[in-house]
């Protein structure tokens, strides 16, 4: 018995695994696990990108090198890679950077399986039948996405999501903002689908809808970019139809007018309207304290998904006055930002070299093709790439938008056909037996089960503890199965820590909070966390205000600037007997932020220990006052 495989047919499957990325991927999302979107989107790449990898390991190494001579794209796809490898060794958090932090999964697993989904792109996608395919799969599967989106418009979303975006509109992408840039992504396309089409009225209600649901998110840098979108639509239009001069005047005329723009912003200064708060004030801060940190580690930057304890060191304290006393902050909202922060100069030159060489790459080959329906798929492949990156400069990628881009990158550096579909090539006639390498495969498959079902598993378990009563003996147990089945995540061992305090054992929860701690060691949250159990258990115990101090203390030197951790440091030095240090502390949270009642109202208290009434009168002043404000 014997089973030939011929690369015509590893090629389909890796085609079917593409079609399966860019229809999945949007819906995947679960209301029965606490992170319901991110999560189960990247376990989801992570499973197809090592199935990716399993097609590509049966390539004879011929096959391999006429890739490579082929497909000069690899080399800064390479570049990429290893930049990005290097960055997470020489992480300041290597675990972090390798798994991702929770709520993002953006860690360097995730990263690379959109690269090698574009690998196996540019190596399935050259005929045109082929991208057609793909445009269409991505465009006929946003049609659950966008009802979802249109149900929630109109308030009759069945679940209750909790998210403090813009819109409550945020359908399977988990946020207004990343619904936003996904559909950035899809309505050139329905563009470019409705302009070839014959039969139109399909495409003129999907682009309605689309149209309609991201107003709906208000997602202003996704307008941004939908407006970039458009205007390359229109530019790339006019040039392959004849009309190039004019298509160059107009591409001065916006560039003119973007640089002005920017003149404007550097040289006389933002707008009062924007300086005044909210997003564009809190990013213009953002990006000013990244300037700095990407200054310190230029090279490799901090890691991946580490920007969130590099930025705990500057944070800025207005930022508390523009987005919320509670903000943490893991993205400069903004492309070149992010990738300098998590690789460094390395990743960004990489990066941008891979563009360049895919841009220089579609520039060669506008006005090749003849066919209508070729030249409007390549537009819209186009339009879509630019906005996307448009997008971008004021938001940052997340795993559902990073796969649809680098597919969406492959399919447009793919191109037109270079040979006629029916003329193999010579090492086309290849064939393996697969049972010969089976034992091999089957490990790398039941390897890939584990690392995508049991993070899934564990995230299950550890919503039904959040839905249950804290102190009953279910929700500690469904805690303690959840860090039994992802020791690695910080967020569930700081659960059962909570959890073994409200059931009585103090011992116990410390110590699954310090087990939390030392899975991020350089993060000043879970340090903070520490020193909230340590200072509760002072209560009962004095001799335990010495560890919650330790804990304290190395919150504050993580994260200098945060003012909640300040007042509890001054909590628990005055009630440890070290009145004045403690006082000197709060006034210090005060300082960085002047808007916190609750720590004015310890202040008074302090103050009226210390004997100081006229400062005790002063505080307890402004505690009414911030409270008031806070109240209306």
């Amino acid at each position: 018995m014997s089973w030939p495989w011929s690369l015509p047919g590893l090629r389909s499957v890796l085609f079917g695994l593409l079609l399966l990325a860019v229809v999945a991927v949007p819906l995947a999302f679960s209301p029965w696990h606490y992170n319901a979107f991110e999560l189960p989107k990247a376990l989801l790449v992570r499973g197809l990108a090592g199935l990716t990898i399993l097609m590509l390991a049966y390539l004879p190494r011929r096959v391999a090198l006429r890739l490579w001579r082929e497909r000069p794209l690899v080399a800064p796809l390479l570049a990429l890679a290893g930049a990005l490898v290097a960055a997470t060794i020489f992480s300041i958090d290597s675990r972090l950077s390798l798994w991702g932090s929770y709520d993002r999964q953006f860690g360097l697993l995730t990263w690379l399986a959109p690269l090698l989904l574009f690998l196996a792109g540019l190596m399935v996608l050259q005929p045109a039948s082929r991208r057609r395919l793909l445009v269409r799969a991505l465009l006929w599967g946003s049609v659950p996405v966008v009802t979802y989106g249109l149900i929630q418009g109109l308030g009759a979303d069945p679940f209750a999501w909790a998210s403090d975006g813009a819109s409550a509109v945020l359908a399977t992408m988990g946020r207004s903002n990343f619904l936003g840039a996904y559909l950035v992504m899809i309505i050139p396309l329905t563009v470019g689908q409705l302009g070839a089409a014959t039969r139109r009225w399909p495409w003129m209600g999907l682009l309605v809808a689309q149209l309609l649901v991201l107003a709906l998110t208000r997602a202003r840098a996704a307008w941004l970019g939908l407006l970039a979108a458009l205007l390359t639509f229109g530019l790339l239009w006019l040039h392959q139809n004849g009309r190039r001069r004019l298509a160059w005047r107009l591409t001065i005329v916006f560039g003119l007018v973007i640089v002005a723009a920017l003149l404007l912003v550097v040289f006389l200064g933002v707008p009062a309207r924007l300086a005044e708060g909210g997003s564009p004030a809190a990013r213009l801060a953002i990006w000013r304290a990244s300037l700095p940190l990407l200054a310190a580690r230029p090279l490799l930057g901090y890691g991946l998904d580490a920007m969130q304890v590099a930025f705990q060191q500057v944070f800025p304290p207005e930022l508390v006055y523009y987005q919320g006393r509670f903000l943490t902050v893991d993205r400069a909202h903004n492309l070149w930002l992010d990738l300098g922060l998590s690789a460094g100069l390395l990743g960004l030159v990489a990066y941008v070299a891979l563009l360049f060489s895919v841009g220089g790459r579609i520039w060669r080959r506008l006005g090749v093709t003849t066919d209508r329906a070729d030249r409007f798929l390549h537009i819209s492949l186009v339009a879509a790439l630019v906005g996307h990156l448009g997008e971008l400069q004021l938001s940052f990628e997340t795993v559902g938008t990073a796969v649809l881009f680098w597919l969406l990158l492959a399919a447009a550096a793919a191109g037109p056909n270079e040979r006629p579909a029916d003329a193999p090539a010579a090492h086309d006639q290849w064939s393996v037996r697969p049972w010969k390498s089976l034992p091999l495969a089957l490990a790398f498959v039941g390897v890939l089960a584990v690392l995508t079902v049991r993070p899934l598993l564990a995230d299950g378990v550890y919503w039904r503890g959040q839905q249950g009563d804290p102190a009953s003996p279910a929700t500690l147990r469904h805690y303690v199965e959840a860090t039994q089945q992802w020791p690695i995540e910080p967020l569930y061992h700081l659960a059962l820590g909570q959890a073994y305090w409200v059931n009585g054992q103090p011992a116990a929860a410390v110590s699954e909070a310090v087990a939390a701690a030392q899975l991020r060691p350089a993060d000043a949250r879970w340090w903070a966390a520490v020193g909230d159990l340590y200072a509760r258990w002072g209560a009962r115990d004095p001799a335990r205000y010495t560890q919650a101090l330790a804990a304290y203390r190395r919150a504050v030197a993580l994260a200098p600037n945060t003012a909640a951790y300040h007042t509890a440091l001054g909590l628990v030095l005055a009630d440890s007997g070290q009145l004045a240090e403690g006082i000197a502390a709060v006034e210090r949270a005060v300082a960085l932020d002047a808007t916190d009642a609750a720590a004015y109202g310890h202040l008074a208290r302090l103050y009226e220990a210390a004997d100081r009434p006229e400062r005790a009168a002063w505080a307890a002043a402004q505690a009414r006052r911030w409270a008031s404000l806070n109240d209306s």
